[in-house]
């Protein structure tokens, strides 16, 4: 009551912002423009029949079971669902011709979109019991022919794009070879395209994000995907030894080479722990497993992430020696890493940003590394275990494009680890040498790894961005935030990370710049959306979008 009571006297005496036992008050309006549905269906956790038309509040259904077109919507009432989120409908004519955010169309997915007031609202807990379906445990299994259980699986379905939501399985993952995955897009025997996880919590799980293939002999996994302004806490458990965001073993869906096939933009993964593999591998915060498993083609992009605590890297690209005739081109740019490698055996060279394993001669991918921020404040991990040594960057010998594409001109990376410069690049690899050694002297580690480890609270907030410490819409930082702390030249020791490393989000459009070539036009309108209780509306305060998308 008390905290309604603040809200009125803020409006009242003109807004401002107040961060209060969680609830984020804001007097600046988000900067939004309406988003047309061709459809607008509704969704909820009781109350509901998959027999209803779905037309309406009062009579909505209880999945997304249901055939829809490009450019509908379904708005999920507020709730903590135990629905059924394995079986999904079929997308058609994708993509949309009309409706969208200008009339004429170009939107590539359905949007199974929350409807309530903050990312809170609507929530998948996999750990509570319930009926007809018991989270990730009991429907989203999927037998045999599917991936691991997960909170959401989009099995073998296209074009779909999930807002809004909160999504965690508890314990409901333990025991080897049991992950449970926030979300994740499973193709198996067909390719499973244009799927989109967007400004949503995940916690407390096995994976946050990862496409599966389902290791046959015959997938062809998944291509166009997305993952945007998701926040993957603690969501690298599962002891078969993964990433919390992951992209594993992608498609090839069509001959396209030329343009960004996966996009992985304005994500903060931490708290990465994962002790069951520490004699084993991985456990990072983002990771590109594999790719030339199922010939993945075209531009993987990782950029303006933020990655700490995890039990190895920040952000990991590994093939495995397989072989990648399609000669994929990965643009890592923008990215801040710090206080990773935790703990475990790191071997002779652990990296915040990390290049490991042997890249096929018949068809090596170019990797482009530039203005990320990595810090790596340890010589070896600190954790039980640790041995070898760590660094700010560790790049592939075996890749030599690598060390022709590492770095652009006046885009260096920082790099600093401990000791410098002795630990800032591992000095075994002729791509080292590029960068810039210096501290990046961010604000405040202590409270970083003090009090931001756990379950973040962004009850009261619209979107992630806002929960971790930025406001886009009022251009305010919250003090002691995740995204305060990791401001860098803090105290002005580091004028050269400027322009380096994560960026605040801006609401104001750009047109030019690497986003601005990277971001796929298959995103258009859809990042981010939110209901109004009355209309859809695109806001502008979750990631800084290209004009016109």
């Amino acid at each position: 009551m008390m905290r309604w009571l603040l809200f009125i006297l803020l409006l009242l005496a003109g807004g401002g912002d107040v961060l209060a036992q969680g609830l984020f008050i804001s007097g600046t309006v988000a900067p939004n423009r309406s988003f047309v549905p061709l459809h607008t269906y509704f969704m909820a956790a009781t109350g509901c029949n998959d027999a209803n038309a779905g037309t309406s509040a009062g009579a909505p259904w209880c999945t997304p079971n249901h055939a829809v077109v490009c450019g509908d919507v379904i708005i999920a009432a507020a709730g903590t669902y135990t629905n059924d989120f394995s079986t999904w409908g079929t997308v058609s004519t994708c993509p949309s011709v009309t409706g969208g955010i200008d009339g004429l169309g170009g939107i590539y997915a359905a949007v199974l979109l929350c409807g309530g007031s903050d990312i809170t609202s609507c929530k998948v807990d996999c750990s509570v019991s319930g009926t007809p379906c018991n989270g990730c445990v009991t429907c989203n299994t999927g037998g045999s022919g599917f991936g691991p259980a997960a909170a959401m699986s989009v099995n073998s379905k296209s074009n779909w794009a999930i807002e809004g939501w909160t999504l965690t399985c508890g314990s409901a993952f333990t025991g080897f070879g049991n992950e449970c995955t926030a979300f994740q897009p499973t193709g198996c025997i067909v390719s499973v395209t244009y799927i989109f996880l967007i400004n949503a919590l995940t916690y407390n799980n096995g994976q946050s994000w990862a496409p599966q293939d389902c290791t046959n002999s015959t997938a062809v996994g998944a291509d166009y995907n997305a993952v945007v302004g998701v926040i993957a806490q603690n969501s690298a458990q599962s002891d078969v030894c993964i990433a919390a965001i992951d992209v594993i073993r992608g498609g090839k869906s069509d001959a396209d080479t030329t343009h960004t096939h996966w996009f992985i933009y304005n994500n903060y993964s931490y708290n990465n722990p994962d002790t069951p593999c520490d004699t084993a591998f991985d456990g990072e915060d983002f990771m590109l497993d594999t790719p030339g498993g199922h010939q993945i083609a075209g531009h993987i992009v990782f950029a303006n992430n933020v990655g700490f605590y995890a039990e190895r890297y920040c952000i990991h690209t590994t093939d495995g020696g397989t072989v990648v005739s399609s000669n994929p081109l990965i643009k890592i740019y923008n990215n801040t890493c710090t206080y990773n490698n935790q703990r475990g055996l790191a071997g002779t060279a652990a990296g915040e940003l990390q290049q490991t394993a042997t890249w096929s001669a018949a068809g090596s991918p170019s990797v482009q590394i530039w203005n990320n921020i990595a810090y790596s404040p340890w010589s070896t991990p600190p954790g039980p275990g640790g041995s070898g040594n760590t660094y700010a960057l560790v790049p592939q010998v075996a890749n030599p494009l690598l060390v022709g594409n590492q770095v652009r001109a006046g885009a260096e990376n920082i790099l600093q680890g401990t000791p410098s410069p002795a630990n800032d690049c591992f000095t075994g690899n002729p791509g080292c040498g590029h960068d810039t050694s210096v501290n990046p002297n961010f604000k405040n580690t202590t409270d970083l790894v003090t009090n931001h480890l756990g379950v973040p609270n962004c009850f009261g907030f619209r979107n992630t961005t806002q929960c971790m410490g930025w406001d886009a819409a009022s251009q305010r930082m919250t003090a002691l935030s995740i995204l305060d702390d990791l401001t860098a030249n803090a105290t002005g020791g580091c004028p050269q990370c400027a322009g380096k490393g994560f960026q605040k989000p801006s609401t104001t459009c750009i047109s030019s710049g690497d986003i601005v070539t990277d971001y796929p036009t298959w995103l258009k309108g859809l990042v981010y959306l939110h209901w109004t209780g009355s209309a859809v509306v695109q806001n502008f305060d979750l990631v800084t979008l290209p004009c016109g998308l």
